[in-house]
This record gives C-alpha cells, structure tokens and sequence, in this order.
C-alpha cells in the first residue's frame, strides 16, 4: 500500500471527517451513473482502464479503488474522487493527441488521491470556513445549465466541498506537487 503524508509530515489517518467524506464520494459515483453522465463506449473505457492502471501500478493507498471515466461534458477537464475514481471529460478526451498525454492527465490526478489531497483539503476548508452559499455561485458560473450545469447540480447537492475543488480547484501548492510527480516520473522511466 501507499502511504501518504500530511503537509506538517505526519501519516495520514483517516477521521469521522474523512469516512463521510469518502461516503458522499462513493453516492457521487454512482449518482453520476444514475443521471447518464458517465460516457459507456468498451474501447474507450477499456483504454482508460490499461493507461490509467498503468499509470496507477503499485500505488494502491487504503480506501481507493482505481476506477477511471469519461464523463459526459464538453469543457476540457478531469478531476479525481478520493475514492480512486478518475474522471477524464469527453472534450478534454478529444483534445488529447497521444496516450501519453492522456497518462499525464491520469498520473496528474491520481497524485491528488494518493498524496489526500481532498481529504486535506476538506481538513483545511472546514476549520477556515463557516458558512458558504455554494448554490449562489454555482447560478452565477454556470446559468446555462445543460450536461455540464446537470453534473454540477450533482456534485452541488452531494458534497459542496468537491463542487468548491471542481470549480476552483486545488492550491498552486497541491497542483504543483501533482505535476511535479509526473515530469520526475516521466524522466525516470526516459
């Protein structure tokens, strides 16, 4: 298994906090499912699977299945659950050249679940944050609705926290290290 570090170098230990978290996780999977948003062709889930476990071998941290996904949505983006579900968006899909940039995006977002990095994100959003309109926002980013309005509406009503990671994302410092990991594991394997 795989270890991971909390920011001040401790062992991450799962939390009451981090074991809801995963929860709502896991009903976000599968809401997604249910709703029709997770793009079903075998050859291309079957590609995922061989780059994204290729990519993903060797790291299996606890509490995380490795599960990669097109989702049904035209903006160019992926985003990690720290269950180990990679969702790679269709119009990010059909900009990739290559399967390795595709590896890259995979390896990118599978840092963020193996170094924790929702979990330490929803650690810090939670001591710093009282209270927070999120459906608000979510009208004001995006009024137009449609296969992308529907997966935020999801994500909006199972966990205002992932909504908060998609939208504004990880830390320069989080996104930094994941993209880190990947050049140095690309000059390795050169």
């Amino acid at each position: 298994t795989t270890q991971a570090t909390t920011q001040n170098g401790d062992a991450f230990k799962f939390g009451k906090v981090d074991l809801d978290l995963l929860e709502q996780v896991d009903l976000l999977d599968r809401t997604f499912e249910k709703e029709g948003l997770v793009y079903h062709e075998d050859l291309l889930e079957a590609y995922l699977d061989k780059v994204g476990h290729a990519v993903t071998a060797g790291k299996q941290p606890e509490n995380v299945v490795w599960r990669f996904h097109a989702l049904r949505d035209p903006q160019p983006n992926a985003f990690a659950l720290p269950n180990g579900s990679i969702y790679v968006n269709t119009g990010l899909l059909a900009l990739l050249d290559d399967e390795g940039e595709l590896a890259g995006v995979l390896a990118h977002e599978a840092i963020h679940v193996i170094n924790r990095h929702t979990y330490l994100q929803n650690r810090s959003m939670r001591k710093k944050i009282l209270a927070i309109n999120i459906l608000g926002t979510i009208a004001m980013w995006n009024p137009v609705g449609g296969v992308a309005g529907t997966a935020i509406n999801v994500i909006a009503n199972i966990s205002p926290l992932l909504l908060t990671l998609s939208i504004f994302g990880y830390s320069r410092e989080l996104e930094k290290e994941a993209d880190g990991f990947f050049i140095r594991q690309a000059a390795c394997d050169a």
